[in-house]
């Protein structure tokens, strides 16, 4: 079936085909993922898609990102911003400025990141208004409350706890509809541990970052460990607690044999390196 939907001559099942070898291998191997989304950017010229071409350029962006070439990242995800903006449809334009708030939060630009992440919202905001109604499996719904986490990672990284916590919380209850009642997104528990380490609150950072590794383990969601587990090392340093810290921050070194995320993994040297150091 593999080899089929491989050579298949509709670009549109090609299309579908390589999308998904680019969710595949993204956070694994970003260099195997490259071809595929090569290829959907001419399929997508090809097939004179605005609204197939906005996603392929914003992907490709996102894995010349992870390789650390943020000039290039930022311009396709320009490009993909200009094409979601030609299709008028507000789901692309929104995802478009969320990809330039992940790039710039990448680059520790979170002036910019708040921009482009209030920008998401604003245009999500003008088309959907959550109501108990609404459908639990709306595309706009899972839109929306992705956005609205990289607005609270925004507000966090800029200091600005008491918003960062407010689009949290909404982010969780939206999560919740979405998944009956659930909270399985370990990004979540991540976002509160940050703000409360902020807030020097730290016990109950290290209770949220716990959870957190939790529902990775659950989800095998090697980028979500990598994360919670940095969130705790960070926190045991604060404390004073170096043997807990260097235990973490070596978590996420074994992690990161498994999921591409070199930001982190930098993060986790940087602080092994002044633990050990002490």
């Amino acid at each position: 079936m593999r080899k089929e939907l491989e050579k298949s001559n509709d670009d549109n099942i090609r299309f579908q085909y390589n999308f998904a070898m680019f969710v595949n291998y993204a956070w694994s191997n970003p260099d195997s993922a490259i071809p595929y989304v090569q290829q959907n950017i001419i399929l997508a010229r090809r097939l004179k898609s605005d609204s197939l071409l906005s996603p392929s350029l914003g992907q490709y962006g996102y894995l010349l990102q992870l390789k650390g070439n943020f000039p290039q990242a930022l311009h396709y995800d320009f490009e993909a911003l200009k094409m979601a903006e030609k299709t008028k449809n507000f789901m692309l334009i929104g995802l478009a400025y969320y990809a330039l708030n992940e790039a710039y939060l990448a680059q520790s630009d979170y002036t910019r990141a708040l921009f482009y992440a209030a920008k998401g919202k604003s245009v999500l905001d003008a088309y959907f208004t959550f109501s108990p109604g609404s459908s639990r499996e709306s595309d706009t719904l899972v839109t929306y409350m992705t956005i609205l986490s990289k607005l609270a990672v925004a507000y966090e990284k800029n200091g600005q706890l008491d918003s960062a916590l407010k689009y949290i919380q909404i982010t969780e209850q939206l999560f919740k509809v979405h998944k009956n009642g659930k909270m399985i997104w370990d990004h979540v528990p991540f976002v509160y541990g940050n703000i409360y380490s902020g807030k020097g609150n730290y016990l109950k950072a290290i209770q949220y970052y716990r959870w957190g590794i939790e529902l990775s383990a659950l989800g095998n969601y090697n980028k979500g460990f990598m994360d919670n587990s940095y969130g705790l090392a960070n926190t045991f340093k604060k404390i004073n607690e170096p043997d807990s810290s260097i235990y973490y921050a070596n978590k996420v070194m074994e992690a990161s044999r498994y999921a591409k995320y070199p930001e982190m993994q930098l993060e986790a040297l940087t602080l092994l390196a002044a633990d050990l150091a002490l």
